[in-house]
């Protein structure tokens, strides 16, 4: 009985830090990543298909379908276009794997 009280401590524990560790990637991996690869076309001066991500903080779910968007584009490589600078593989990775890991959550 008692290891499953401390199982059930450790996931509650993991799941309050969850948020922290989230923000601290979107500030660290997600908002640099989507300054150098997206904000020329989707930011404050520019909006190509409607859509900027500069005032993105976070994720939220009701923006769930921005960020599933995001990824499609992401991994299926159409985004960034042919015409700018490419990320590298351990950052598309990294931004894909957060975007899942949010989507999870």
């Amino acid at each position: 009985m008692t290891s499953k009280c401390v199982l059930a401590l450790l996931s509650l524990l993991a799941s309050l830090a969850m948020p922290s560790r989230a923000a601290d990637d979107f500030a660290s991996v997600v908002q640099p990543f989507l300054k150098k690869h997206c904000a020329a076309c989707h930011g404050a001066e520019k909006q190509k298909a409607g859509i900027r991500y500069d005032r993105l903080t976070e994720f939220r779910m009701e923006e769930r379908h921005l960020w599933t968007l995001v990824h499609e584009q992401l991994s299926t490589g159409e985004m960034p276009p042919d015409d700018r600078a490419q990320p590298n593989a351990h950052e598309r990775a990294a931004i894909l794997a957060w975007i899942q890991s949010q989507q999870r959550a």
